[in-house]
């Protein structure tokens, strides 16, 4: 065991639950964000949890005070930097107005997708016949 191991661990931990917290991601304003894989069954968490996990101003505050341990061991340093620069980044997005806001899927892009794998009705087209006489000279 290394001295400050402690604190090592802690920063290990924080950074599995700001994974799963950061993981899904949130509507855009103009509504053309896609969906990560498996962010359905995150998303349904982080809604559950009210304004601890969808305000920004709460995330800031969360990523600073989570930032603090790391910067006592110099294994931890950056990843203290990186999350002292997401809270900052967090504060500008709720001075802003944003917030987190879950994709929902619509019935109609569902139905819309079943008709688009139907086959084609028409043959594709094809090239003219051409005489063989005309492709020698």
């Amino acid at each position: 065991m290394f001295r400050n191991w402690q604190i090592a661990a802690f920063s290990i931990c924080a950074s599995i639950v700001i994974f799963f917290v950061e993981y899904p991601r949130g509507k855009r304003k103009k509504g053309s964000s896609n969906e990560r894989r498996f962010q359905h069954y995150l998303t349904v968490i982080i809604n559950q949890c009210g304004p601890v996990t969808r305000n920004y101003y709460v995330r800031s505050i969360i990523h600073l005070v989570l930032c603090i341990p790391c910067f006592f061991l110099l294994p931890t340093l950056i990843g203290g930097l990186c999350l002292f620069i997401t809270a900052a980044l967090y504060m500008v997005a709720a001075i802003k107005g944003e917030k987190w806001i879950a994709i929902t899927k619509k019935k109609k892009e569902a139905v819309y997708r079943l008709e688009s794998l139907q086959p084609p009705s028409h043959p594709p087209p094809r090239r003219p016949k051409t005489d063989e006489s005309t492709l020698q000279t």
